[in-house]
């Protein structure tokens, strides 16, 4: 059986605060893609996690932040406040990401 590939409809990826900002980093950059811009769309404590998968993004040169927006959000039943980051790939992206893929398969597996 072939793994099953992502396939994102939209470019907003929602972020919770179950999951570590290492897996938001794989799967924004698998949104990255197909789309020119992701959105980071979190709310209440996910906010954090947000933030760390954005700067990791950022940091190695995978993005640039082209908007950041919050608000309070009254979807659920009490006010929360919500973060939105639209990251931009930048033109070194694509280079990237296949040196990035070059590098996990060269690795020794461990013993």
């Amino acid at each position: 059986m072939e793994p099953r590939r992502l396939d994102p409809k939209t470019n907003q990826l929602n972020i919770s605060q179950t999951r570590s900002p290492g897996f938001y980093v794989f799967v924004a950059k698998l949104y990255l893609d197909k789309f020119k811009t992701v959105e980071l769309h979190s709310m209440g404590y996910a906010m954090n996690t947000a933030i760390k998968a954005a700067d990791i993004l950022q940091r190695y040169g995978y993005v640039k932040c082209k908007k950041l927006t919050t608000r309070m959000s009254e979807e659920t039943q009490s006010v929360k406040p919500k973060l939105v980051i639209e990251l931009e790939r930048t033109p070194e992206f694509k280079k990237l990401t296949e040196e990035f893929n070059k590098s996990l398969e060269n690795r020794q597996p461990s013993k």
